[in-house]
C-alpha cells in the first residue's frame, strides 16, 4: 500500500455508446486489473433493503475481500469506515446496477524494526475510497461483483443518462496519480447476466502512432462518456507538467472485446509555452541561437523537412519547414550555410495556435490592433509582394505582420476601385492607416506572423 509521494485517485462514470457499438460481444475473460478487482467467489448475496438503510446512516457493507486486504505489516490501531454516497446506473436486459462509495479511515503504528528516524512518522493515519459495484435483479437481492480500493479520493463522473442501450453498458474506470495530473481510463463493459468484462484498450496505440517519438503521452488518455470520444495530454519536450502543447482527441468505436479510435487529431493547447511569439526574442521554442539539431530534438525529426523558404519577387532561401502539413507550420530560414542560426521564422497558422502576450495571431482584426496600439495602425498598401506588412511592437521587440482583407472585403475592394476614387488609395506601395474610411468598411485580418533575427544566407531564384 503506498502511503507517501503520489497517490494513485480512482474515478468510475457510465459510457453511453453510440448505435455503432450496439453489437453482440463474445464472452470476455477479465484483464489482470479487472481480475484482480472482481469480488471472489461466493460472495454473498446482500439485502438491497438493508443495504440502502446502512449506507443511509453511514454503516460500511463487510465484504470478505476488506477482511484479507486489512491484513498489513504495519500495525493497525483503529478503522472506522463511512458510506459517503451511493447510486443506481440502471443496466442492460432487465438487469440492475448499483454503486457505494464507502471512506475508510485506517490508523497504524510503527512496526518493531521502523527505524529511529521514521518514527515521527507515526501514528499514521491514511484515508481510503472504496467504490463497490453490485448488480441483481431488483433492488432487494443484489450481489458486490466489482471493487477498486485506493488511499486516496474517488470522484465518480457521471452523464446525463444511465439508461441501457442494447444489451451493453459501458463503463471506463479512471485512475489518477496525485501531484502529477496523469490518469489512464480503463475500459470494460456490463452485460444482462450480470458480468464485468475488460475491453482492450487499442485506441492507446492509435494515439501514439499520431505523434512522433519525442512527443509524450506520458499523462495517459481519458474517455469522455457522453461524447464518446478519448483525449490525451501531448507533452513535446521542454512542455511545463501543467501545459501540454497538444491535445489529441478521436472518435471511439466498439469491435468486439476491442475499444479503438478513428481519425486522431492533434489541437493546439494555447496555454502551453509552445505557442507563445515574444517579439524581438522567440517564436516558442526558437530563438536566435536554434539549430536545426535543436529543433528535430524538441519538435522531431519527422517533423521538421528541408525547404526552400520564399521571400519576395520569385527569390528563396534555404531554411526548413516545423511541423509540416498541419495547420501550424513555421516556415524558418537560415542565416548560416550550417544551419545554426535563424534569419526569420513565419506562420500562416490557420487555427491562431501561435501568439503573443497580446494576443495577437493569425486570424486578428485590424481593429483589434488598432484597439491595442491604442492608435491606428500603418501598413502598407495592398497588391503587391509587400502589400500588408506592418510592424508590430510589443514585449521587447517587433513582429511583422501581413495584414489582408477577408474574402468578402477582397471583393468590395475590387468593386469599389472602379467607382470610388479613394479606395485606390489603399492599394501599392504606400502607407494606408486603419482609420482610412475606405478601410474602416473591411474586415481585415492578420494573415502572417514573422520574427527577423539576421538576415538570409542566401537569396536565391526559387525552384
Amino acid at each position: 500500500m503506498a502511503r507517501s509521494g503520489a497517490l494513485p485517485r480512482y474515478h468510475a462514470a457510465v459510457m453511453r455508446p453510440p448505435r455503432a457499438w450496439l453489437v453482440v460481444l463474445c464472452a470476455l475473460t477479465l484483464a489482470a486489473h479487472a481480475q484482480r478487482d472482481t469480488a471472489p467467489p461466493g460472495e454473498p448475496i446482500i439485502d438491497g433493503k438493508a443495504m440502502a438503510r446502512e449506507a443511509a446512516v453511514g454503516t460500511c457493507l463487510e465484504l470478505s475481500w476488506e477482511r484479507a486486504r486489512s491484513t498489513l505489516s504495519d500495525r493497525l490501531l483503529s478503522e472506522a469506515c463511512r458510506v459517503v454516497e451511493v447510486g443506481e446506473l440502471g443496466g442492460p436486459g432487465g438487469a440492475q446496477w448499483s454503486w457505494t462509495l464507502a471512506r475508510r479511515t485506517l490508523v497504524y503504528s510503527a512496526e518493531p524494526g521502523t527505524p529511529t528516524r521514521d518514527r515521527d512518522l507515526f501514528p499514521d493515519t491514511i484515508v481510503e475510497d472504496e467504490l463497490v459495484l453490485f448488480t441483481g435483479a431488483g433492488r432487494d437481492r443484489v450481489r458486490p461483483v466489482w471493487h477498486d480500493r485506493s488511499d486516496a479520493r474517488f470522484e465518480l463522473l457521471r452523464p446525463p443518462s444511465a439508461a441501457p442501450l442494447g444489451d451493453v453498458v459501458l463503463l471506463a474506470h479512471r485512475r489518477c496519480l496525485n501531484g502529477t495530473g496523469g490518469c489512464i481510463d480503463h475500459p470494460f463493459r456490463l452485460t444482462s447476466d450480470g458480468t464485468v468484462a475488460a475491453l482492450v484498450p487499442a485506441y492507446r496505440s492509435r494515439l501514439r502512432r499520431r505523434a512522433p517519438a519525442p512527443w509524450s503521452f506520458s499523462k495517459g488518455s481519458w474517455i469522455d462518456v457522453v461524447r464518446g470520444i478519448v483525449e490525451a495530454p501531448v507533452y513535446v519536450p521542454g512542455d511545463a507538467n501543467c501545459c501540454p502543447s497538444f491535445l489529441a482527441t478521436a472518435s471511439l468505436r466498439l469491435e468486439y472485446d476491442t475499444l479503438t479510435a478513428d481519425s486522431v487529431r492533434l489541437e493546439p493547447v494555447p496555454s502551453a509555452g509552445t505557442w507563445l511569439v515574444l517579439p524581438g526574442e522567440r517564436f516558442g521554442p526558437i530563438d536566435a541561437r536554434t539549430t536545426e539539431e535543436d529543433l528535430a530534438r524538441h519538435f522531431g525529426a519527422s517533423m521538421v523537412l528541408p525547404a526552400e523558404v520564399y521571400l519576395a519577387e520569385g527569390f528563396c532561401s534555404p531554411g526548413v519547414r516545423v511541423l509540416p502539413e498541419t495547420p501550424h507550420e513555421v516556415e524558418l530560414a537560415w542565416s548560416d550555410s550550417a544551419h545554426t542560426r535563424p534569419a526569420f521564422a513565419r506562420v500562416r497558422d490557420l487555427e491562431g495556435a501561435w501568439h503573443t502576450p497580446k494576443g495577437v495571431r493569425v486570424g486578428s482584426a485590424l481593429a483589434e490592433l488598432q484597439s491595442l496600439a491604442g492608435k491606428p495602425v500603418t501598413f502598407s498598401g495592398f497588391g503587391w509582394d509587400y502589400g500588408g506588412g506592418t510592424g508590430w511592437e510589443e514585449h521587447r521587440g517587433m513582429l511583422g505582420l501581413r495584414l489582408g482583407p477577408d474574402s468578402a472585403s477582397d471583393r468590395l475592394l475590387a468593386a469599389l476601385a472602379q467607382s470610388d476614387p479613394r479606395a485606390t488609395e489603399l492599394l501599392g506601395d504606400r502607407p494606408v492607416r486603419s482609420d482610412h474610411p475606405i478601410v474602416t468598411r473591411l474586415r481585415i485580418l492578420v494573415e502572417e506572423m514573422i520574427l527577423s533575427w539576421a538576415p538570409v544566407v542566401e537569396e536565391r531564384e526559387c525552384g
